[in-house]
Parts: structure tokens; C-alpha cells; sequence
């Protein structure tokens, strides 16, 4: 990618330009349609913390429900 891509990257993704910003590059022209969805994309890690994340969240609510079963269990 161009030095003007790879710093719209980083600038979005410590978030000192916003989507719209980068929207604009791409209505103006000065970025493709390739560009902009590698700009708006999520870094690898990022994507990953965010997928540990779904699965402690769901493990927590599965937990939960076990919790609540076996609590209605022992009141029968």
C-alpha cells in the first residue's frame, strides 16, 4: 500500500481521524474502494482480543444458567 494509505491507517486506528474522514478520501477520489476497506479494517490482534472476549462473555452466561440450575435443583 501507498505511504498516504499506510498513514491514514495508522491515524484511524489511534483514532486521531474518524470513518467519515477516510470516507471523504474515498469520495474524493484520492483512495479506492481496496484502500479504504484496508484502512477500516481491524488489526489482526485486535480482532482476536475481541474474539476472546465473545467467548469469556459466553462462557460466563453458560456459568450462569448452570449456576441457576442447579440452585432451582436443590430447592426441589
Amino acid at each position: 500500500m501507498s505511504t498516504l494509505v499506510e498513514s491514514l491507517k495508522r491515524l484511524y486506528e489511534s483514532g486521531r481521524i474518524t470513518e467519515e474522514i477516510v470516507m471523504g478520501r474515498l469520495k474524493k477520489g484520492t483512495i479506492t474502494q481496496e484502500e479504504c476497506d484496508y484502512i477500516l479494517s481491524k488489526p489482526k490482534v485486535e480482532e482476536a482480543e475481541e474474539d476472546e472476549t465473545v467467548v469469556a462473555e459466553e462462557a460466563e452466561v453458560v456459568e450462569e444458567k448452570t449456576n441457576t440450575e442447579e440452585n432451582e435443583n436443590k430447592e426441589d
